[in-house]
């Protein structure tokens, strides 16, 4: 072989393994009318799974949107590397040996913590099976007793989901304790479950977005854990004639406003490491040692107080077999 025509067949192999290499890039690309993200493969695995990890669905509830109802996301061009998992929403760790890091470390969040929290994970099949259909999706609540948590713990990896069945794996993110249930008399009994909300912001996203990732939106299956199991019972009161899930999957459930106008209005312009820290500090050392606790509060928007009645009369949300 001359060199000449050498030279000619490097350049070729050059730009077929480019070429490789730019499908390659785009096919971890997913570019919508509203955003645009660069996932990555999820390496820890034999078979390619593709993952989109910390995709905001929400703005940001930050200084006076504290304990608000979300804004919808404002649509962005700018490709978002969503190869890490987002941080978990503000929760107070002490530190201290506890059941989950002493035997369950797979159930500890590993990430930080920040206001800017409210993203999910998706976890789909390999690139050569989407566009031939779409599949089941699974969105996972996480539990935590609505005052901890959040979708980083590495149980639920979606990985392992993924590779097990052809579906889409999704976790999510949602404001909790003081954040996301202070159920304030100054919220005059309207919207004391921002945490719920939140869910069904992330839950509605889904329901419009993840067909662009290869999910059926009419194939949704809610499961959770702990907390995160009892909000589906809560979600399913809430009676709808288009409700964004179809299936619902419980593990491990269980079945006084605090605060006036003024107190309300201080503490959503205050610092959530601030709000975090007094609280840390009241459990700890006052109090007589008792806990201070924020939990889901019926509101009749997000929780309805009579939803035992409200199922026996069969005014619940219907889900598809």
């Amino acid at each position: 072989m001359g060199s000449s025509l050498r030279a000619v067949f490097v350049a070729v192999l050059a730009t077929l393994a480019n070429e490789h290499d730019s499908n390659k890039h785009n096919k971890l690309h997913v570019l919508s009318p509203n955003f645009s993200v660069q996932g990555s493969y999820a390496s820890n695995i034999s078979t390619l799974v593709r993952r989109f990890l910390g995709i905001p669905y929400a703005e940001p509830p930050l200084s006076e949107h504290h304990f608000k109802p979300l804004k919808t996301k404002i649509p962005y061009q700018n490709t978002l590397n969503a190869t890490s998992f987002g941080p978990v929403c503000m929760q107070y760790d002490t530190g201290a040996p506890s059941v989950f890091s002493e035997y369950l470390p797979g159930q500890r969040v590993t990430t930080g913590m920040s206001e800017d929290c409210l993203t999910l994970n998706i976890w789909t099949p390999q690139e050569r099976d989407i566009g031939r259909e779409l599949f089941p999706i699974m969105i996972w609540i996480p539990g935590g007793a609505l005052v901890s948590g959040g979708s980083s713990v590495p149980n639920t990896n979606g990985a392992r989901f993924v590779q097990a069945q052809k579906m889409l794996m999704v976790t999510i993110n949602y404001r909790v304790n003081i954040f996301g249930f202070l159920g304030a008399a100054g919220l005059d009994g309207r919207h004391v479950n921002p945490g719920l909300l939140d869910q069904r912001k992330a839950v509605e996203w889904l329901y419009d977005n993840i067909a662009y990732f290869g999910g059926d939106p009419t194939k949704v299956t809610l499961f959770g854990q702990s907390a995160g199991g009892s909000i589906l019972d809560i979600c399913l009161a809430r009676r709808s004639s288009r409700p964004r899930f179809h299936r619902h999957v419980w593990l491990d459930i269980s079945c006084g406003g605090l605060a006036k106008d003024d107190e309300l209005r201080r503490m959503q312009t205050a610092n959530s490491t601030e709000i975090i820290e007094v609280y840390s500090k009241y459990n700890a050392s006052e109090n007589g040692g008792a806990s201070l606790a924020f939990g889901a509060m019926a509101d009749d928007e997000t929780i309805f107080a009579n939803r035992t009645e409200k199922r026996d009369r069969g005014l619940v949300s219907r889900l598809v077999s």
